[in-house]
């Protein structure tokens, strides 16, 4: 389950051209969500957190591979 928060946050980002990376079975519910968004050949990634802000972190190439 998400958060009102993060939810609202995730639907600001779909409007801005992010799409949501579906979660491979190993994801646990309620933690964070993973988006992408390709502008000019380049993808970036990053993650929406269960409060709604975006993780200060970008995910790393590792995390990407693994979601």
């Amino acid at each position: 389950m998400v958060s009102l928060a993060q939810a609202e946050a995730v639907q600001k980002l779909e409007a801005a051209g992010w799409l949501i990376v579906e979660p491979s079975n190993k994801r646990a519910i309620g933690g964070p969500v993973m988006m992408k968004r390709v502008l000019n050949g380049d993808v970036s990634h990053i993650l929406v957190m269960p409060n709604g802000e975006r993780s200060a972190q970008l995910p790393t190439a590792a995390q990407i591979q693994d979601w």
